[in-house]
């Protein structure tokens, strides 16, 4: 019996060893901090040297004192601090805008992406769909389920499934295939879910000719499954950020580092063979050991999560020089496969390190999803990126006659003029977005 109870601790422990480092690769740094803050107070062998910073959530207190140390005091983190409250569409439609997806697949995933729910399902029956699809000719079934599929590969993990059983499939299939419990868990819920939802636990164990240990092991993996993938991107509390990174200019060069501020800087300490010749009893042995190990997976997750962001953050910036040295009207396409293929990571962990996480720059702090652009092709002219249109119908509004000001049609023509070829609905989403009135209320007189 000590030895089965041996095998199953070990098991579970490299599931959970997993999960935490993925969990701390795609945490923002306030979520960071809280996490390292939880471990602190549960493991004697991890202290900290600096003390933490705390983000209050009153706003009211939050603008006053920035605008308080703003005057004497120029790098006060308060003034970092900024609220972001991305929604789960806006999260998917970033990923599409950065995928490699034919015109048409797009407009059928656009379609997809409206009619995803907030909890992350995608519910609609494919054959009343179609008819809400305005393409011709019509999408087949086929290909709306291959372009389904292809958004089912977004993050979060599990988001546009069609029933509860293909969400907790997909985030399986999301497992490395090193994790122990991945073919027995998908195997159960493929096969036995209906014995699972009804917690039939001796059927599964008849059927699929498992011991009841192997039954454990599956259903802890089964059970850290998220069954609402977007709940997540609930926006009714704005969440404060603060940056995780800083990229300057050192010799020429622009560099990425770590926002050491936040950083908290977590000391192992090395004193578990002491303490166990202190102590008699199986039991506060193997608490140790175990407290040791832990403390210790720990820290390597956290050096690893920095040194993946550290790498992702610094080729996105080479690949957006021209950004940092000229500002946002020089933005340049780019994807997430292509950062995936430049850092040797699979896309699943590039979107993880970019999601949630900030980046100081000379133009201000912006997410690093922010860097990633989807071109709009021209006509005898270079790809222009949509954040660099943004600029260009700026400076059109304010070369244009009070009296007369520009149509949001006119402005098209302009931009048609340039090689940049976009729709009225575009350049109006563009308007209202730079906070300019229509021409009609922009005209004086």
């Amino acid at each position: 019996m000590p030895e089965l109870k041996y095998s199953l601790t070990q098991k579970l422990g490299f599931s959970t060893k997993l999960q935490q480092s993925v969990r701390l690769l795609q945490y923002s740094a306030i979520e960071l901090n809280q996490a390292t803050q939880e471990i602190l107070e549960q493991n004697p062998f991890l202290e900290i040297e600096t003390q933490s910073i705390k983000i209050e959530k009153n706003t009211t207190e939050l603008t006053k004192a920035s605008s308080h140390q703003a005057a004497t005091e120029s790098k006060d983190i308060l003034q970092e601090i900024y609220s972001a409250n991305e929604d789960l569409h806006t999260h998917l439609k970033w990923q599409l805008d950065t995928e490699d997806f034919s015109t048409r697949e797009r407009q059928i995933a656009d379609f997809i992406l409206d009619a995803i729910d907030e909890n992350g399902y995608f519910y609609a029956e494919l054959q009343a769909f179609k008819s809400t699809i305005k393409l011709s000719p019509k999408p087949s079934s086929a290909e709306i389920t291959r372009v389904l599929k292809k958004i089912q590969k977004f993050d979060p993990d599990g988001v546009a499934a069609q029933s509860v059983q293909e969400c907790l499939l997909l985030q399986l299939y999301a497992f490395s295939d090193m994790h122990p419990n991945k073919k027995l868990a998908i195997n159960i819920i493929e096969n036995e879910y209906e014995a699972l939802y009804t917690k039939n636990f001796p059927l599964i164990v008849y059927n699929l000719r498992i011991d009841k240990e192997a039954l454990h092991s599956a259903l802890k993996t089964i059970r850290s499954l998220n069954p609402y993938p977007g709940a997540a991107f609930d926006t009714t509390n704005s969440i404060y950020m603060i940056p995780d990174l800083m990229v300057e200019k050192n010799q020429g060069h622009w560099q990425v580092s770590l926002y050491q501020d936040l950083y908290k800087n977590i000391k192992l300490k090395d004193n578990n063979n002491e303490l166990l010749q202190k102590v008699f009893t199986t039991t506060e042995k193997t608490f140790i050991k175990t407290a040791y190990n832990e403390a210790k997976w720990f820290k390597q997750c956290i050096n690893n999560r920095n040194s993946v962001l550290l790498k992702v953050a610094q080729i996105v910036i080479n690949q957006q020089l021209d950004f940092l040295e000229k500002g946002e009207a020089h933005m340049h396409q780019l994807n997430l496969n292509t950062i995936a293929e430049l850092s040797d990571l699979h896309m699943s962990t590039v979107s993880r390190a970019v999601s949630q996480k900030y980046i100081q720059t000379p133009h201000g702090i912006h997410e690093l999803k922010y860097f990633f652009r989807t071109n709009l092709s021209g006509q005898g002219c270079q790809d222009v990126s949509s954040t660099s249109i943004k600029p260009i119908i700026k400076q059109i509004i304010s070369q244009e006659d009070p009296l007369k000001p520009c149509s949001d049609e006119q402005i098209v023509a302009a931009l048609s003029l340039k090689g940049i070829n976009i729709s009225r609905r575009t350049v109006a989403k563009y308007r209202v977005s730079l906070n300019i009135a229509s021409s009609s209320k922009r005209k004086l007189g």
